[in-house]
């Protein structure tokens, strides 16, 4: 009774799905309502189903029934029942004789059974703990209320969890609103889609600060919007105009300009919300600094390959025309995709990759003459960005020779999932401070060596930090630099072969002798490469990695 009546004050418990900070339907059909909240100690869901049986919600991290955790509810006869059961190691369920989940509220009626119910976040018996990564959610319901331990899910959907629920700011007078969104598209008839559209910049009558983004999805097409990412393009080389255009993203149609458009201005995915920035920072649209135009990602998931849906979901941006005291902007830092991509072998289990950002701290400064007299730049979100090898991410970020605490991890990554993260409270970047991005890959289920690029079969190690007040430094990249000879090119040499794995991944780390990487810092319109660099000698806690042994060549730079 102690513990109900803690959670009870902790959250104030309501049935009403509107006073949770996240909520989504997990079907197709929209059979299955979700929503949850969460403090420091708890998480509380709420679901609504169109049953009379049992209700079933699952934690798991890679969306199996092996170590998950599955809590069953329901009404029978007017009276709740409950239980927990734990996976196996052979997908098997097990009943436990003590639930970690705690059934707050149930009803039942009009065909639809209603439960609010809540666990602790983390424990040191408990088979699942919550945490900063990206959970795989089991659901499922049944016409009875027969719970045994052959229950399959009936879905499974990816969902960031711990997503802080931030003030709701202030609307000033003077906004207008900003639409990014898909004309009537037709959804192709495929299981899975990644379709880009450009935009060009709206008319405006000067520069305004975008303050809050909110994600449009056209109702009834719930279901198939799974992410939209939204990218800023700085360059049109080519001179032609492909504002407008349309197509499969990361295709041979796609135009030649947009492999410029790689930073990520916003990412939304299924269970987000909108993104609305503190009241002191904007983003600055229209100005003569800003994106040339913009390109936005739609995934789409059409399972049951349905055709003749359109859709024109897409961004809705307010903006205000008084500028915000501050200006944002985005820093991507990472591996570079380009000239001398990223190499990782078949084969591999937990292949690492890391991106360095050491050499670019002089363009750690205000982009204009504001009146700012902090020490260093703020950080207040991040997106992790890899494709569909990776299953681990981490931002690591170094001061002095030591290591602070991550600033973002993601150890279940799902490519499927993206979305930006907001930080509860602000990071500060000095213009020394070393930042590090690792990603670890599984390339077990490939036959052949997987590469650094745009595809989805590629593969990327990205992070997109929003700072403020905006910064010149736009990219800081790392680039190994190594014979190529050095990696054999023959995928079956990596079969059963970890050792000889294991030397790729010091190799493209900059880990061998006679092995470096480059530093690559971009502005807006160029940058600067600074080659022979070499790993600071900072105490590493990566286990695979280890200091080089050969004596580091002087920098050099390159104007670009």
């Amino acid at each position: 009774m102690y513990f109900l009546a803690f959670v009870l004050s902790c959250f104030a418990s309501s049935v009403l799905a509107d006073d949770y900070f996240h909520s989504l339907y997990l079907d197709f059909n929209k059979t299955y309502h979700l929503s949850w909240k969460f403090n420091n100690s708890h998480i509380e869901f709420h679901t609504e189903v169109k049953t009379l049986g049992y209700v079933a919600l699952g934690l798991s991290m890679d969306g199996s029934l092996k170590n998950a955790d599955v809590f069953f509810a329901g009404v029978s006869n007017g009276q709740s029942y409950s239980s927990n059961y734990y996976g196996n190691a052979d997908e098997k369920l097990s009943l436990q004789a003590t639930s970690e989940w705690h059934l707050l509220y149930f009803n039942e009626s009009d065909m639809e059974t209603t439960l609010t119910f809540s666990r602790e976040l983390s424990g040191p018996n408990m088979k699942i703990n919550i945490t900063q990564n990206t959970m795989r959610v089991l659901w499922g319901y049944n016409k009875t209320d027969n719970v045994n331990d052959n229950f399959q899910p009936d879905g499974v959907q990816s969902l960031y969890l711990l997503q802080d629920q931030l003030p709701e700011p202030a609307m000033p007078n003077d906004t207008v609103e900003i639409e990014f969104r898909m004309n009537n598209t037709l959804i192709p008839k495929s299981k899975t889609t990644y379709w880009c559209k450009s935009f060009e910049v709206p008319p405006l009558d000067g520069p305004v600060h975008a303050i809050v983004m909110s994600p449009y999805i056209q109702e009834g097409n719930e279901a198939f919007v799974h992410h939209i990412l939204l990218y800023s393009c700085y360059k049109n080389t080519s001179g032609e105009n492909y504002i407008g255009y349309e197509g499969k993203c990361y295709s041979q149609n796609m135009p030649l300009d947009w492999k410029y458009c790689r930073t990520i201005l916003h990412g939304w995915a299924v269970g987000g919300s909108k993104f609305a920035l503190p009241e002191h920072v904007g983003i600055s649209i229209g100005g003569e600094e800003d994106p040339l135009y913009y390109i936005m990602e739609m995934h789409y998931d059409n399972p049951q390959e349905m055709e003749g849906v359109r859709d024109s979901s897409g961004f809705k941006i307010i903006a205000t025309k008084t500028k915000r005291q501050y200006e944002v902007g985005t820093l991507a830092v990472g591996c570079l995709v380009g000239f001398h991509p990223e190499i990782i072998p078949p084969y591999a289990k937990e292949f690492k990759y890391y991106g360095h950002c050491d050499a670019c701290g002089s363009m750690i400064k205000p982009e204009r003459n504001i009146q700012w007299n902090e020490e260093g730049v703020k950080m207040i979100a991040v997106g992790l960005h890899a494709h569909l090898a990776a299953r681990k991410i981490r931002l690591h970020h170094y001061r002095d020779g030591k290591k602070l605490p991550d600033i973002a991890y993601d150890d279940n990554y799902d490519f499927n999932y993206q979305e930006t993260r907001m930080f509860k409270n602000e990071i500060t970047l000095l213009k020394d401070d070393r930042l590090e991005v690792e990603c670890i890959y599984d390339t077990t289920q490939r036959t052949n060596i997987t590469y650094g690029g745009l595809s989805t079969e590629d593969e990327m190690c990205l992070a997109f930090i929003t700072i403020y007040p905006r910064i010149e430094l736009k990219d800081c990249f790392s680039e190994p630099v190594y014979n190529i000879k050095l990696i054999s090119m023959d995928p079956l040499h990596y079969k059963n072969n970890p050792d000889a794995i294991k030397r790729v991944e010091l190799i493209v780390n900059g880990l061998e002798p006679k092995v470096g990487f480059s530093q690559i810092c971009n502005n807006r319109t160029g940058g600067v490469v600074f080659k022979n660099q070499s790993l600071p000698l900072i105490k590493y806690e990566h286990p695979s990695t280890v200091l080089p042994t050969s004596i580091p060549q002087p920098a050099t730079t390159i104007k670009v």
